[in-house]
């Protein structure tokens, strides 16, 4: 699907604009607080019960099997099921960008976009893996990330970058000081988040 939108969007550009360069640096600069923010708010929602009935969606569900399960590959990667989702916040972005700057910047987004994706599949598995993290930023990523699985789910919430973490206050250094909880592979048995201060 990523290959795809990448093919497409780079036949579709046209004459290269500063828009177009302004919105694929938005994406980069973006994407360490949409990935913050998407984990806090959707990934990490409970179900909703309104008198008999839960209401769940299936996002947050595979992330929590995700949690208790953090080795299990299909759920590593974005589950196809979730497409749909993807298909219209894709379609929504670029047609926003389409309107407002024309056919090249709206390319360019959705390039960047889908290389931007890409990255953090790439980056998701690599963490998961047994590879040996080589470099140093992989290693603070990857720290971060099993932080986050094992030690305590309310902190690390980054995957690619540790930006949103920090300015955020959700990088506590060092994290040994932050103790092991019992939810971090049982989301449904976490308190309810406070705002981070």
């Amino acid at each position: 699907m990523i290959a795809t939108a990448v093919l497409i969007a780079t036949a579709a550009v046209g004459a290269w604009t500063w828009w177009a360069l302004a919105g694929a640096v938005a994406v980069i600069l973006v994407q360490p607080f949409l990935e913050w923010t998407l984990h806090i708010l959707v990934l990490h929602d409970k179900p909703l019960q309104v008198g008999s009935r839960v209401f769940d969606t299936v996002v947050a569900s595979d992330h929590r099997k995700h949690h208790a399960d953090p080795r299990y590959v299909p759920l590593v990667f974005i589950p196809r099921r979730w497409a749909g989702y993807l298909v219209l916040t894709t379609v929504a972005v670029y047609g926003l960008m389409l309107a407002h700057f024309g056919a090249a910047a709206a390319a360019v987004v959705l390039v960047t976009q889908s290389l931007v994706a890409l990255g953090y599949e790439w980056t998701h598995f690599y963490i998961h893996s047994d590879a040996p993290a080589k470099n140093r930023y992989i290693k603070v990523v990857r720290r971060a990330h099993r932080n986050h699985h094992y030690r305590n789910p309310d902190n690390w919430l980054g995957v690619t970058s540790p930006v949103a973490d920090v300015l955020l206050g959700t990088y506590p250094e060092p994290p040994q000081d932050i103790p092991v909880v019992s939810y971090a592979k049982d989301l449904l048995h976490a308190p309810t988040p406070e705002p981070p201060r």
